[in-house]
């Protein structure tokens, strides 16, 4: 390629031959003139970049330059843990890094909290606040300069202060109150909120219109998340309320602890949960926390009588204890019931009793779809099946699916599929040839038509989603599909075992297919390859039709 003179308004710029066979040359663009910041509606300004050889011939072409990015918007998350900046376009950042001195200018820890980390998404960075932020809603934060447009010519931003926003729907902050539900009056009552919150909370405690006005008068001055009081100031049963406000203004519904008087010296008993939810499919773990009281005979042996009893219809018992832990197993509460945890402890002949109420919820459904993350089809494929029966199910209806199981696979005739296709890259609607959006049968399994698809010479192959629903939940699965000329639609991957100790995996080819499989591994946390693993490591090799992987 001759020698050639670049030139952009007006003056000589940098440029290098990327490809002399095509023609191709790079030019360094110079920072945008002010005079030439006229951008259009789509946020670009046309200018022209000329070309000349040592004959005096010239030629030009033009290109886009696009304003760098700016702050739209700043706002709290609904939770209050994180900050959404969003900007007028992509820019050319990614990844996550510390934000003090890196996406933010330097100095805001205080303002985010010491360690706060930045994440990039195309126009969004994402704030996630640190252990002793202080940011407030209508107080700014500083992006650091130097940012650009992803993909385009653009000049570098320059530092700018983004005003928070509060969120529009803030979250209400979620607590549980323990405590003990009687207490002897020589002795003091503590109840406690639980609850996960980004910030410290503000509380309001209050009792019931039978409280004593000594205990109302204790309760109405405290703000922190937890009260003590005299078992004394009880009259009775009494219903203890607390609610909480968070630094976003957000006000928690009231939750109630109804505490009485025991007999004289008996223990003091609380019932310790985990945070919720309560999840129907999985353990879960009570814990009796005995207190001896302080007027207590002598200091014997305590004994624990546990029951959780269904809050609806005939109140059944489903479960006793005897210990001062009660696991409750999995699959032992349904999904949206209503529960009653109630422990008796019982030293020196006299005894207290510890209840929490409890509401189970539904697991969330799964949904995948079978013979691995991704799956091939030529673009000639017709038939390319696909199955998300086999792996999509409702843990409070079955257990995982268990490839290596002799039994037949659980069966749930209440759960529905619906089947989405997407293009990729881009992922917009799949197309047919007759330009119609393409639409699937409702079921399990569903063939997908390759052929009948409209793929653009940039498309590398489709994304299929498949939504499974039941009730008022519902869980989407994804299966990409590489379209390749030659490839065989059969072709499937199966995990067959999976633990810390041992990973098989297993294909299956097309009856038809005459390619050869070879296993290979990769990702961040492999850090052999298959000319370094002997035979102890992979006993099966790499070429049989399974893959046995020793972890030890």
């Amino acid at each position: 390629m001759g020698s050639l003179t670049a030139k952009m308004f007006g003056e000589a710029v940098a440029t290098a031959t990327v490809s002399s066979a095509e023609g191709t040359i790079q030019v360094t663009a110079p920072t945008l003139p002010e005079e030439s910041r006229v951008f259009g509606d789509d946020g670009a300004a046309s200018v022209v970049v000329s070309f000349e050889n040592a004959q005096g011939s010239i030629a030009a072409a033009s290109v886009s330059f696009v304003d760098a990015p700016r702050v739209v918007s700043g706002v709290f998350g609904s939770f209050g843990g994180k900050l959404v900046v969003t900007f007028s376009t992509e820019t050319d950042s990614m990844g996550s890094a510390p934000c003090d001195g890196g996406a933010l200018s330097p100095g805001q820890a205080s303002l985010v909290g010491e360690g706060a980390e930045c994440s990039w998404e195309a126009a969004v960075l994402t704030v996630n606040l640190a252990s002793g932020a202080s940011v407030l809603p209508g107080q700014s934060i500083t992006i650091a300069a130097g940012l650009r447009a992803q993909g385009a010519l653009s000049d570098e931003s320059l530092a700018q202060a983004v005003t928070v926003g509060a969120p529009a729907l803030p979250a209400l902050p979620t607590f549980t109150l323990s405590g003990p539900t009687q207490a002897s009056a020589c002795d003091s009552v503590s109840i406690e909120a639980i609850g996960a919150s980004s910030r410290p909370l503000t509380f309001a405690w209050s009792a019931d219109g039978s409280a004593s006005a000594n205990l109302t008068s204790a309760l109405s001055s405290e703000t922190g998340g937890s009260v003590t009081f005299a078992a004394s100031l009880l009259t009775g049963p009494t219903v203890i309320t607390a609610t909480a406000t968070n630094f976003l203004g957000a006000r928690s519904a009231a939750v109630a602890h109804t505490v009485g008087l025991a007999e004289e010296g008996a223990p003091i008993v609380s019932v310790l949960l985990p945070p919720g939810p309560y999840t129907a499919s999985r353990d879960l773990y009570a814990t009796a926390l005995v207190q001896y009281s302080s007027c207590a005979a002598a200091r014997g042996a305590v004994a624990f009588s546990w029951t959780l009893q269904d809050k609806g219809g005939r109140r059944a018992v489903l479960l006793t204890g005897a210990a001062s832990e009660l696991a409750v197993p999995k699959g032992t509460m349904a999904g949206g019931s209503k529960y009653s945890l109630t422990v008796q402890v019982t030293s020196n002949g006299v005894s207290s009793t510890g209840v929490a109420e409890l509401e189970a919820t539904a697991s969330p459904l799964v949904a995948a779809v079978a013979g691995g993350s991704t799956r091939m089809a030529a673009p000639t494929t017709a038939d390319l099946v696909l199955d998300a029966g086999a792996l999509s199910y409702d843990p409070d209806q079955c257990p995982p699916p268990d490839p290596m199981g002799a039994s037949a696979p659980c069966s749930d005739a209440a759960l529905s599929f619906s089947w989405a296709c997407q293009t990729v890259p881009g992922q917009s609607p799949c197309r047919t040839n007759a330009n119609n959006v393409a639409s699937f049968a409702s079921s399990a399994s569903i063939t997908v038509d390759v052929s009948s698809i409209k793929l653009n010479p940039s498309h590398t192959g489709l994304r299929m989603l498949v939504t499974v629903t039941k009730g008022g939940r519902s869980a989407t699965g994804a299966v990409g599909v590489r379209v390749v000329a030659g490839a065989d639609p059969g072709l499937t991957v199966e995990v067959l075992i999976d633990t810390t100790a041992t990973v098989a995996v297993s294909h299956t080819a097309s009856a038809s297919s005459t390619q050869t499989l070879t296993w290979q591994l990769g990702g961040a946390g492999y850090l052999g390859g298959a000319d370094g693993a002997g035979a102890g490591e992979v006993p099966t090799g790499w070429g049989g039709r399974e893959l046995v992987i020793n972890m030890a």
